[in-house]
């Protein structure tokens, strides 16, 4: 199954010849409600439905991990695991990543890919796992509260600052009309844009933060990538590409 499934994908990709790929990588919750004593049943976190209070429950099922191209016409799969906590072979969800990402790099050897993901992939040992394999990633900042470092270009130095406070005051150095899609209807809301350079201490890999305000919503985006963030293209080219995320709904 799992051959097939990862070949109908490769012959998506060879047909269309993206420049490079985007993949999305998503941890998720399969529920099985009624299940007690199925083989490896664990407990897992459901924030969908919610209860009737309106809050996120506790509830019999099984995690997984999925990997998906989203920038083709059909999004393709590069990597789906159902796991389970309770048995002799799961080492941990961390793990399970991984593999997510090993896995499209061995089926797309000669294609440059970059991995999107939610705020459950906001962590270091992600990061490593991606750059060891000279891949990119962008992925939705979750800690807003670590310490960073962050580049000073007018005393040319390195400064120890909280990632949140740097976050409250980036200047602003674009803004754009984005079209969003919810519902079947479309809205235009403007965003504002402002993007800095840091590095996570005791580390000399450059990383970078870009901040998107939407001034319409009144909502903020945060995201934390290894991609250069030197024009204003390659900002657009980043939320973008993170945006597409949402196709694997499909």
């Amino acid at each position: 199954l799992f051959t097939s499934l990862y070949s109908i994908g490769q012959r998506v990709v060879e047909a269309e010849q993206p420049g490079y790929l985007v993949v999305a990588v998503d941890p998720v919750n399969f529920e099985k409600p009624y299940a007690e004593v199925v083989e490896g049943v664990s407990v897992v976190y459901k924030a969908t439905p919610p209860t009737l209070e309106g809050k996120a429950r506790l509830t019999h099922g099984y995690p997984a991990i999925t990997a998906t191209i989203v920038n083709t016409q059909v999004p393709v799969t590069t990597y789906a695991n159902w796991f389970s906590y309770k048995t002799e072979d799961f080492i941990s969800q961390n793990k399970e990543i991984e593999q997510a990402f090993e896995q499209t790099c061995r089926l797309y050897p000669d294609y440059r890919v970059r991995f999107v993901g939610d705020s459950g992939l906001d962590d270091q040992k992600m990061f490593t796992q991606v750059a060891n394999l000279n891949r990119e990633f962008v992925f939705r900042v979750c800690h807003l509260e670590r310490i960073v470092e962050v580049y000073n270009e007018r005393l040319d130095r390195w400064e120890i600052e909280k990632l949140q406070d740097l976050v409250a005051c980036v200047p602003y150095q674009a803004t754009f009309e984005v079209v969003f899609k919810h519902a079947g209807r479309e809205r235009l809301d403007t965003i504002q844009f402002g993007w800095f350079k840091i590095r996570l201490p005791g580390t000399t890999r450059n990383l970078w933060i870009l901040v998107a305000d939407d001034k319409t919503l009144h909502r903020q985006l945060v995201l934390i990538t290894n991609v250069p963030l030197t024009s204003v293209q390659a900002v657009q080219e980043v939320y973008n590409d993170w945006r597409l995320r949402t196709r694997i709904e499909h």
